[in-house]
């Protein structure tokens, strides 16, 4: 499952890893993804927390990648965001034990779904993604 947490910081980190090491703002992120900066900047605390980014405070300050984009997979930054990959049952088992067999079994395809998820996101780099999202330089120049 894809939530706003997950893509908003996606798209976030892949704006950082575009520009190539210098530092970008919360102020332009929040322009250019129509997020208030104050969001932005509790994103960056996380993201920091989970090792994924550097923030810089000051004029010239603002968030730069912690390791290179093809050092970082998918998974750390769900993981950065997210309480858990898949979903856990909840409740207690009760009646005629239909309930405790149902439970189990969430659990089990929770479990099961966590580890495809999780493998299918480790599989892929920030660096996958931002050159899969790059525009050309021609067509840049285009827009312009």
């Amino acid at each position: 499952m894809v939530t706003t947490r997950f893509s908003n910081a996606l798209n976030l980190l892949v704006a950082i890893a575009l520009a190539n090491g210098r530092p970008v703002s919360s102020d332009a992120l929040s322009n250019c993804m129509g997020i208030h900066a104050v969001v932005i900047r509790r994103m960056f605390r996380g993201l920091a927390d989970a090792g994924l980014v550097t923030v810089r405070t000051g004029l010239r300050g603002g968030a730069v990648l912690s390791r290179p984009a093809c050092a970082i997979t998918l998974a750390e930054v769900y993981a950065a965001v997210e309480r858990a990959v898949a979903p856990r049952p909840h409740g207690t088992p009760c009646g005629d034990g239909v309930r405790a067999q149902v439970l189990n079994l969430c659990a089990e395809l929770a479990h099961r779904m966590q580890v495809a998820i999780e493998g299918e996101l480790g599989a892929l780099t920030l660096a996958d993604v931002a050159a899969s999202t790059a525009v050309p330089a021609h067509a840049a120049s285009d827009t312009a």
